[in-house]
């Protein structure tokens, strides 16, 4: 007490072998995603990006300290790195310094959620799309105005309504489930 603002710098980085062995596979920029907005959902006050390649500044000819594909010139580039960007946008679209996470606002499926503490709106991060029950008594509206956001392009579209209290993805990739206690926030 008082409560300080973490960030965590050292998680997926994108094209980094997994357990530092490309036999095992490479994490993508649905892992890196994945990890910033866990963090940034989970409470934390910012996220840091990481690529494999970029870290070691690798180019051709080089030694490197574990397997890379891309010079760094490449990977500075790489779909990851360049999505970061949603999230921030995403988080600064709405009141930021009254953001808690809140994983009750979860009541089926997997995500991970946070909101403001006036219940002006909610967020829920699916990390495979899918569907997601939610209870929105925390907001300041019974019938809020609800939307999914893209990760992948930051862009966002309407949401079906809620069948029984459940909101289903557009598709199988990660997704951010917007509920606004306001008609529509972007108007």
């Amino acid at each position: 007490t008082p409560v300080k603002p973490v960030i965590d710098s050292e998680v997926f980085y994108e094209e980094h072998p997994f357990n530092w062995d490309s036999t095992e596979g490479w994490k993508t920029a649905v892992h890196a995603r994945g990890a910033a907005y866990y963090q940034v959902f989970s409470g934390a006050a910012g996220h840091t990006y990481g690529n494999g390649a970029v870290h070691q500044f690798w180019e051709p000819g080089m030694d490197a300290a574990y397997e890379v594909r891309d010079p760094w010139q490449e990977a500075i580039h790489h779909e990851g790195g360049t999505q970061m960007r949603h999230l921030k946008t995403l988080m600064l679209s709405r009141s930021y310094f009254d953001r808690v996470p809140d994983q009750s606002l979860v009541t089926s499926g997997t995500g991970r959620a946070t909101r403001s503490e006036s219940g002006s709106w909610a967020m829920v991060y699916l990390p495979e799309g899918g569907s997601v029950g939610v209870d929105t008594s925390a907001l300041a509206s019974r019938s809020p105005h609800v939307t999914w956001f893209n990760p992948r392009t930051g862009e966002s579209q309407p949401a079906q309504d809620a069948i029984g209290g459940s909101y289903t993805a557009p598709d199988n990739e990660d997704w951010v489930l917007v509920l606004d206690a306001e008609e529509d926030p972007t108007q």
